[in-house]
């Protein structure tokens, strides 16, 4: 028995595992959707509210520090309620996020709404995650498939944000309201794992430094800020090449097309050298990003460095988890997790953050370039570290 009351199942039937996995790839469609819906239509309501472009950057800030909180908290979460329990609070959550902004969009409601949001985006990938590796299959095919679903869902609650609001911007929150919902109801259809054993606090906080999770956690924090600097500054180092805004559009969804068929293809294969897959996600990350401003006059060749880049990022959420989960015992599995995806929060803060402090001692384009390279330098060092003690321990 639990700390909630709730047995765990020793050894779900397959017919119950197969439908299991079905319904967690159905709640995350439904919360995917929804925050896809809400990444186009909360700055459009923001504007329309009256509100200027630094403020709607503020709101966006705000929802990034409520995820990174989160995700502190999280470890000792999974040690108390199911992780269907959490994935079901995280699309409530988000659904009540626009609830608010339907009643009002005062300021303070608007701030309140973006902590929700960044609140949920932690709960919900992290359990969701933590419930895919305790189902049956290999950890990299079962988070491949959260990831690919997750980034197909996302890409197009935008395309239909886009359509509804030309009627209305109340309609996408409605919408958006509705998916939330049919998510939770979704999730509590989930098997209930059992929360995580309770771990002492002297464990906490040290398990980031461990051989192995400590790479994890770094090439979670180069995925992270892949995607921050794909939504902060790919977009002006474009741009200000002389590549059209429509251009610019098509070449960033290009990386995440690239990306997502990349994860799905993992979903579907074995990767049997989960670290050394992951280095190499990492390499091509950095350096295809590095080379976007080389690149940025020719659509061609900025499409071609974006998709590779895409191509590299995309699968580091999934392999970082399961190399992270590999090195530490089932119970402390959900802890190493969560680490990881603080390590992705805290890069959408500090590469964007990093980017913006260094423009204003040099140019754009060679400030992005250096923060690219230095994205990926932690887990190279904890890389080599490794390597070098495993060969002075190794016998002569």
């Amino acid at each position: 028995m639990t700390t909630t009351g709730e047995p765990e199942p020793a050894a779900p039937p397959p017919a119950r595992t197969g439908d299991d996995r079905r319904t967690a790839l159905s709640a995350v469609f439904a919360f995917s959707f929804s925050l896809g819906l809400g990444s186009l239509a909360l700055p459009l309501l923001a504007v329309a509210s009256g509100y200027g472009a630094t403020t709607v950057g503020l709101l966006a800030a705000t929802s990034a520090v409520s995820q990174f909180v989160f995700r502190l908290g999280l470890p000792r979460l999974l040690a108390r309620y199911p992780d269907r329990a959490l994935i079901a609070l995280a699309c409530l959550t988000m659904a009540s996020s626009y609830g608010m902004l339907l009643a009002s969009t005062l300021l303070p409601v608007f701030v309140v709404a973006q902590l929700f949001q960044g609140g949920s985006r932690a709960l919900f990938w992290t359990a969701s995650q933590t419930h895919a590796v305790r189902s049956p299959g290999t950890a990299v095919q079962s988070l491949s498939m959260v990831g690919g679903i997750g980034n197909v869902s996302q890409m197009l609650g935008p395309l239909v944000t886009g359509v509804l609001a030309t009627v209305s911007l109340a309609a996408p929150l409605i919408v958006g309201l509705v998916s939330g919902l049919t998510g939770a109801v979704i999730a509590l259809r989930l098997i209930p794992y059992a929360p995580y054993a309770q771990r002492t606090s002297g464990g906490r906080g040290r398990m980031w430094r461990r051989p192995g999770v400590d790479t994890a956690c770094w090439a979670g924090f180069v995925g992270g800020g892949w995607r921050a600097l794909m939504s902060s500054y790919v977009p002006l180092v474009l741009t200000g090449a002389g590549l059209p805004t429509g251009t610019t559009g098509f070449l960033m969804s290009l990386a995440d097309l690239t990306g997502t068929g990349v994860v799905f293809g993992m979903s579907r294969a074995r990767v049997a050298h989960v670290d050394r897959t992951l280095g190499l996600s990492v390499g091509v990350t950095c350096i295809a990003l590095a080379l976007v401003p080389f690149a940025a006059s020719s659509a061609v060749l900025a499409g071609l460095v974006l998709a590779v880049s895409g191509a590299g990022a995309a699968p580091i959420t999934a392999l970082a988890a399961a190399s992270a989960r590999q090195r530490v015992a089932s119970e402390d599995e959900g802890e190493a997790i969560a680490l990881v995806g603080t390590f992705r929060a805290g890069a959408l803060l500090i590469a964007p953050a990093g980017v913006a402090i260094a423009v204003g001692s040099v140019a754009l384009a060679p400030a992005f370039v250096v923060a690219s390279l230095l994205l990926g330098v932690p887990t190279l060092v904890a890389g080599v570290s490794h390597r070098l003690a495993g060969r002075e321990g190794a016998p002569a």
